[in-house]
């Protein structure tokens, strides 16, 4: 049987790269990015309130072009950037300026976080340096996820399935909560053309954003004062964690304490089933270790076997 295989390249060019795995699955690659409801949730061109002082606002078509500025900053390759500051850096160099950045804008309460891919850092895993790259191959290859680019198109629509589930539970209704997050594209965007051979369907293709960007509110941190608050606070965000079907990172870096409404708010919301390649739902968790563990086995059964769902559907997508 032929190996999996995909095909990349950009929509106005001829130029392929080709990537073959047995360990490529078609629902990751060719349905994660849903572009109807992506474009539904496009960065609006009206006034956008603040989320902690409603009576001020800025307009979307300020950020647009704030945007744009940065696109152009970044492709030019420069490293401090006009109206953001960076927060976090997984920008390769000069030669492949690809990988995603985190800024907070200068003026406007909102955190950016900035995608960028081209068809060979797409087909090319090791490229992407250090031991993230070698991370991003296990994730991506090895165990059936997907790399940060495409778990990106997954943080909205989790957001709004986690508000979702919390509404409905009373734990945590009146003390857990989300920032806004709107998906945002330039003007002049390339897309990438990815078509599959040898996967469970025939004539797979789809074009997804080379470049785009998710905006959020920002949200200021309370940082845990002592190890008893500390401890506190990883059980709670691991009985979270559990309540919302393991949707997010068990990463105590996603949960945060907002100093001004004492509630925890949930910064990160890219699906982690997806990014992970978890197909086989989670069984008698009881804790942080025994989660990690899942998901350690979760990934030598999908190298194994391979995943549960042949098209390596992540188990809690409708």
């Amino acid at each position: 049987m032929q190996k999996p295989t995909i095909y990349v390249k950009f929509a106005d060019s001829n130029t392929t790269y080709q990537l073959s795995s047995n360990f490529m699955w078609e629902w990751p690659l060719f349905h994660t990015f849903d572009k109807k409801f992506s474009y539904q949730q496009l960065l609006p061109p009206t006034q956008i309130p603040y989320r902690n002082e409603p009576t001020q606002s800025v307009d979307g078509t300020i950020l647009h072009k704030l945007l744009e500025e940065l696109i152009i900053e970044v492709q030019e390759g420069k490293k401090v950037f006009t109206h953001f500051t960076v927060l976090k850096n997984r920008m390769l160099g000069s030669k492949w300026r690809t990988g995603n950045l985190v800024l907070k804008c200068k003026d406007y309460p909102f955190v950016i976080k900035l995608f960028i891919e081209t068809p060979q850092s797409f087909v090319k895993p090791f490229k992407k340096g250090g031991l993230q790259g070698f991370g991003s191959f296990i994730m991506h290859l090895a165990c059936g996820g997907i790399n940060r680019h495409l778990s990106g198109f997954t943080r909205i629509k989790n957001l709004l399935t986690i508000q979702a589930l919390i509404t409905e539970n009373h734990q945590w209704v009146h003390c857990v909560d989300l920032p806004r997050k709107w998906f945002w594209i330039p003007s002049h965007n390339k897309e990438l053309i990815i078509t599959g051979n040898n996967f469970e369907s025939k004539n797979l293709h789809i074009a997804i954003p080379s470049i785009y960007c998710i905006i959020a509110d920002a949200i200021e941190s309370q940082k845990a004062t002592n190890w008893s608050s500390f401890k506190k606070r990883a059980l709670t965000t691991f009985k979270l964690c559990k309540d919302i079907q393991f949707r997010i990172d068990i990463n105590f870096n996603n949960f945060i304490v907002e100093p001004t409404t004492k509630k925890i708010v949930i910064i990160d919301t890219e699906h982690l089933p997806t990014l992970a390649g978890m197909t086989r739902k989670p069984q008698n968790i009881k804790g942080i270790l025994s989660f990690a563990w899942f998901v350690l086995k979760n990934g030598i059964r999908n190298i194994i076997y391979g995943p549960l769902e042949k098209s390596g559907k992540p188990f809690n997508i409708p």
